[in-house]
């Protein structure tokens, strides 16, 4: 169903930025929302209907028109869903789901389930790549290749809350993931190596096809960033 009235007269300031987003990108989209057992879901789908459909999951404090203002070059070639997030600065409902159990997997498999996606491609950045490790292995039938940008909770960093909170993937969770793998990320962080995490990639996920580290400090600090990392995308089709 179309987010209500209601719901946007209660957030006004953000559904006007956000929608003023979409509207720039001149290319006609579907505003939605999926009730889940997890909470009501906010989605856009945009793109041609004939094209392969792909799912974009987007960093934290961020939202979906955000993630597809990002990666516009890939409007042409996909039909998106992109999805907010639980919880963060978005129109999806405002509390997250735990991080140390399977939720985000059950999360996403209701969603693509409602969505009737099949097949498709999964793009997650940031907080949004580690629902996608998170989520694998539970959509082994539906997702055919899936993209991890800067994800989080694979090697951890400096700053890092209590792993029992937000724990590192496990040997065992990614010897699951049968789904090919594609992983990308900047060269360093202060309190991050890119090197480091796609190093260690290699040696634990056993369906990592290919990797693209970028020359900077994160993926998505420049336009470059995002076009590198969008045709990189579309070299895997």
């Amino acid at each position: 169903m179309k987010l209500s009235n209601q719901h946007k007269k209660d957030r006004w300031p953000l559904v006007n930025s956000y929608f003023n987003k979409l509207d720039d990108l001149a290319t006609p989209y579907q505003s939605m929302s999926i009730e889940t057992s997890f909470g009501d879901t906010h989605i856009v789908l945009i793109g041609p209907s004939d094209k392969p459909p792909l799912v974009l999951l987007h960093e934290a404090q961020s939202n979906a028109a955000l993630m597809i203002e990002a990666f516009k070059g890939l409007l042409q070639d996909f039909q998106i869903y992109a999805i907010d997030l639980l919880g963060e600065a978005n129109l999806s409902a405002q509390f997250s789901l735990r991080k140390t159990d399977e939720s985000y997997a059950q999360w996403m498999f209701e969603l693509l389930t409602r969505m009737n996606i099949e097949k498709g491609t999964l793009v997650g950045l940031g907080e949004g790549g580690f629902i996608a490790w998170k989520s694998l292995s539970f959509l082994k039938n539906r997702i055919v290749r899936a993209f991890l940008i800067d994800p989080t909770w694979i090697i951890a960093r400096e700053d890092s809350p209590k792993e029992e909170d937000y724990p590192l993937i496990t040997a065992e969770e990614a010897n699951c993931i049968a789904t090919p793998l594609y992983i990308i990320a900047g060269e360093a962080y202060p309190d991050f190596s890119g090197r480091k995490l796609l190093a260690y990639a290699r040696t634990i996920f056993p369906s990592l096809q290919e990797t693209l580290l970028l020359e900077t400090t994160a993926v998505t600090t420049t336009t470059q960033g995002y076009e590198r990392i969008t045709n990189f995308i579309k070299d895997q089709f």
